[in-house]
């Protein structure tokens, strides 16, 4: 089967969990004999090319847009709402895209991630296509892609939402099969006839194999958070609740991109209890942690870095957003959290409970991430592009 995934980034243009995702699961698919070809995006005003990547055929397609939304340069307000209506209905993008795909022919198109191509991609390519769509965000719903906005999650769409969303409501009926990585996000997304009387379903995220290694060898010590270090990932909650336990039995172990003031700031709140690894390989940061707490405001659809913990015993505290609780409350509803305080308890618990709770919560933890297992991923997605494609 000739199989062709679209998605706004991928290697080496790694910037969240959905990136990964899709490289492991194109790689899966080229090992089980399918041939693969990705269309994913570049800086603007470079050319399009084609290149080998471990076996996978992918195209890096310019952005015709005012900007490279992945670089550290700050924007203005106005420059984002210009790229955000450049994007609701980006022509040039979805005729290259529609060109590249004529060319290649495929038997069935996996699209995942589309800002920056635009939604107007399915308008062209579903009709002649066998097409399924993989919500990992809210990007249908919401130009940000969160339906998080001034420090709270949206209940429904805001205006200017509406507007700029109208576009993909239209052409989102045109998939024949949408998938939610996590029931959440489907129920959030595929509402408001948003997909209707298109098929749903829900396939969880996994992992590889070789990625499952545990790990459960040191005192219960080292709190940890990997992720962007931003407002609506939650970090600040940890600091807060960190620096307010008065005791010093634990350090905190943090890595990813920020704002460097944000930073710098938590660094001097918690003093040499604290330690920043940079942006690392997350297998690098794994070994330096026993617990990770995953503090998300928005409503995250399914976090991959739980599953990765998890894939080496290491238990995860969760906020009760999105789909966080979906796969946390498998090990124990109790490692899940609402406010602050409650997040100060979970940890005063963790400092102070006995070695062989803490293995049994390793033990149950890697249990999760082992019933996960990659080849189910790849047969449930291969089973659908069978489906979809008859």
């Amino acid at each position: 089967m000739k199989i062709l995934y679209i998605n706004t980034l991928f290697t080496p243009n790694i910037v969240g969990g959905a990136e990964k995702i899709v490289f492991n699961l194109a790689q899966g698919m080229e090992k089980r004999g399918h041939s693969v070809t990705v269309i994913t995006t570049s800086p603007p005003g470079d050319k399009i090319s084609v290149e080998e990547v471990e076996g996978i055929k992918v195209y890096y397609v310019p952005l015709e847009n005012f900007y490279w939304p992945f670089d550290e340069a700050p924007k203005s307000s106005a420059q984002k709402f210009l790229w955000h209506l450049r994007d609701a209905w980006n022509q040039k993008m979805s005729s290259t895209v529609k060109t590249i795909i004529r060319h290649e022919k495929p038997d069935v198109v996996h699209i995942h991630n589309l800002a920056g191509f635009s939604g107007t991609v399915l308008k062209d390519i579903s009709t002649n296509f066998p097409t399924i769509l993989t919500l990992h965000d809210y990007y249908f719903k919401c130009f940000r892609s969160t339906m998080f906005k001034n420090g709270k999650n949206c209940n429904g769409q805001c205006w200017d939402c509406k507007i700029l969303s109208l576009p993909r409501k239209v052409v989102s009926k045109r998939v024949r099969l949408v998938v939610g990585v996590s029931n959440f996000v489907l129920n959030r997304v595929a509402s408001d006839e948003y997909f209707r009387d298109v098929e749903k379903d829900v396939i969880h995220n996994s992992i590889r194999e070789a990625e499952i290694s545990r790990n459960t060898g040191r005192e219960i010590v080292s709190i940890g958070y990997i992720g962007k270090i931003t407002e609506e990932k939650g970090f600040s909650s940890i600091v807060e609740t960190l620096k307010a336990l008065n005791r010093s039995d634990w350090r905190f172990v943090f890595a990813g991109r920020g704002d460097e003031k944000t930073i710098s700031t938590s660094l001097i709140k918690l003093g040499d209890n604290a330690k920043y690894l940079g942006f690392v390989e997350a297998s690098e940061f794994y070994k330096n942690v026993d617990l990770i707490i995953v503090p998300s405001l928005w409503n995250d659809p399914y976090p991959t870095v739980i599953l990765e913990a998890f894939a080496r015993g290491i238990p995860v505290i969760g906020r009760d957003r999105g789909g966080i609780a979906e796969i946390i409350s498998l090990v124990s509803q109790e490692l899940v959290f609402g406010s602050n305080e409650e997040l100060s308890s979970i940890v005063k618990r963790f400092l102070d409970m006995q070695r062989s709770e803490y293995v049994a919560l390793s033990q149950k933890s890697y249990a999760i991430a082992r019933s996960y297992t990659f080849e189910d991923f790849i047969k449930k997605y291969e089973a659908k592009y069978v489906s979809v494609g008859k």
